[in-house]
């Protein structure tokens, strides 16, 4: 199961990176307003992948279970929202999309991607037992 759950972070960091990639050059981010939500959703996913991942046996015997994985998918995506204000800080660039609501909202959909990842491994790996 640990090595199913490696596969996945590497296809779905991949996914996210082609999406990215393609967004960026086609100016989805702009075109679509709900397009900047479904990423950060889609990131909040993958660090819960990665947490599941991380704390596997502890999960297994019980000692871990999904609050652990949202506090690790919220500090990830508060760390990601603080990058993204360094860059616009240290490219003085007003123009920029990061603002105080669109941070909030930014973590809220990570972590809704989170909980449903986090949610479906955590009761996946206690069925496994």
């Amino acid at each position: 199961m640990r090595r199913d759950i490696l596969k996945q972070l590497s296809f779905f960091v991949f996914f996210i990176f082609i999406l990215n990639t393609l967004a960026t050059f086609f100016g989805w981010y702009t075109i679509f307003s709900w397009f900047d939500n479904m990423m950060h959703f889609l990131g909040g996913a993958w660090l819960a992948l990665v947490a599941t991942w991380l704390w596997y046996e502890k999960h297994r015997r019980g000692g871990r279970g999904i609050v652990s994985i949202l506090v690790f998918v919220f500090i990830g995506a508060f760390l990601w929202e603080v990058l993204e204000y360094l860059i616009q800080f240290l490219a003085q660039s007003p123009d920029s999309l990061a603002t105080l609501p669109d941070s909030v909202s930014d973590i809220i959909f990570g972590l809704l991607g989170g909980l449903l990842v986090g949610y479906r491994k955590v009761k996946t790996i206690k069925r496994q037992q």
